[in-house]
């Protein structure tokens, strides 16, 4: 996933109201709105458009009364890559939606940082149950073998089922393996363990799963030098504060706030929005002030 946004319904049409994006083009929306609107004529819940990007935008249209029983209307969507299954974010854009009613009622700073916060949340929904991606793993071959039965291809489901003995437990050890040395910080050993699970389960056509096991593996390999733009983002700003630019040093601790979404880590997400969003207030305070003296 590549960013959230969220459309709301006035009486000129669709108007953006909040938006987040890690990764990617945050202008999509704005070149896409009038599609992305289309797409849900008729009361459509969900729709799926693509992009120029090669990426798509799933949304799903949701209607409320607010606290006072006024009727609301808006589309909340993401932006997903080809290799993502939009069956994956229902659940999750049933769930943003749910926070809508009282998003709304805040400022367009609290509407990104609460955007902000439900990206990471799904980011590390997504990371953290790597271990028991292999659960279900066997069920999943042997229904894969029954279609394979009724189109014919006997030689086929036989191969497959006979990987299907041996393939799932193997596959799980080696996440329960890499899991672990993640968790001991042993990432070159957790990279060649997790390159050992990928070809497992390329060889059992599980490509969405090895994609999966490549994108976590990559996240965390990427964590130290994440961490240590962050490092570099902090210290720029204290020094932007201590030079009184707090419009700079607003910036970059929003920059900072992104990085940590790359972390998963909501609580450094939310510390640095609060500071870019008080210096902001401070610097606004300085450019609007009206003094006798």
């Amino acid at each position: 996933m590549n960013g959230i946004f969220i459309l709301l319904w006035t009486d000129d049409g669709y108007v953006v109201k909040g938006k987040f994006w890690q990764q990617g083009d945050v202008s999509v929306i704005d070149n896409l709105l009038m599609r992305i609107t289309l797409s849900h004529e008729s009361k459509k819940e969900f729709s799926k458009i693509p992009t120029q990007n090669d990426t798509f935008i799933y949304s799903r249209l949701y209607e409320f009364r607010d606290s006072s029983r006024v009727s609301q209307k808006v589309i909340v969507g993401v932006e997903i890559t080809k290799d993502e299954s939009q069956d994956d974010y229902k659940k999750f854009l049933i769930d943003a939606c749910s926070k809508v009613p009282e998003l709304l009622t805040k400022d367009e700073g609290e509407i990104e940082q609460l955007l902000m916060a439900i990206f990471a949340s799904q980011s590390a929904s997504q990371s953290a149950p790597t271990e028991e991606a292999g659960k279900d793993l066997l069920t999943k071959l042997k229904e894969r073998a029954k279609d394979l039965i009724k189109n014919g291809e006997i030689d086929e489901a036989n191969d497959l089922l006979e990987k299907a003995k041996t393939a799932p437990g193997a596959l799980q050890k080696l996440m329960d393996k890499g899991a672990k040395l993640i968790k001991q910080k042993k990432i070159e050993e957790a990279q060649k363990v997790y390159a050992d699970a990928i070809d497992l389960a390329l060889s059992i056509q599980e490509g969405d799963l090895a994609a999966k096991l490549q994108d976590d593996i990559t996240r965390v390999s990427e964590r130290p030098k994440i961490i240590e733009r962050i490092m570099d983002i902090e210290e720029n700003a204290r020094k932007a504060i201590r030079e009184e630019d707090m419009k700079n040093a607003a910036d970059l601790y929003k920059d900072a706030a992104t990085e940590a979404v790359k972390l998963n880590d909501v609580d450094a997400m939310n510390e640095f929005t609060k500071k870019s969003q008080a210096l902001i207030e401070f610097y606004t305070a300085g450019q609007k002030k009206k003094r006798s003296f």
